[in-house]
């Protein structure tokens, strides 16, 4: 049914509004949804599995750089303590310290730095640079000292 402009005459249509289209009509065309295939499926997690191989060892190396760079700034902190202990008591270089002399007296807080990566420091002698026991790919080694 249609009504043309200027009237109130309803005209009615003759034959089938939809001939000509598949026999299912157009309200099927309309409501019909296609849904993934396996193979589109297996496709985005194919890609995302590669993607996850490349991030995820980069997030491992950039978390133990930031390690490394805790621990070398611990060791920076403990060689500066053991240099305030030297000169407040006049030890020479080659001289023992402990970290008992340096806590909490030279290092503030009630217990020493520790390595975030799990290593040990090694104090090592006066004007001998401390040490981690820490190796491998990102070794914390204090240099400049």
């Amino acid at each position: 049914m249609t009504i043309h402009k200027g009237s109130n005459r309803i005209c009615r249509i003759q034959g089938n509004p939809l001939e000509g289209w598949p026999k299912y009509g157009i309200t099927r065309l309309v409501t019909k949804r296609r849904a993934f295939t396996l193979i589109e499926i297996m496709l985005v997690v194919g890609i995302l599995a590669i993607l996850m191989a490349i991030a995820v060892p980069n997030f491992y190396a950039a978390a133990e750089q930031g390690r490394q760079k805790s621990c070398i700034a611990n060791m920076t902190k403990l060689e500066w303590a053991k240099e305030q202990y030297a000169m407040a008591n006049n030890i020479p270089t080659g001289g023992p310290v402990a970290m008992a002399n340096l806590v909490p007296t030279y290092i503030q807080g009630a217990t020493p730095p520790v390595c975030p990566s799990g290593g040990t420091y090694n104090l090592n002698t006066i004007g001998t640079a401390t040490t981690c026991t820490i190796g491998g790919t990102y070794p914390h080694i204090l240099t400049g000292y």
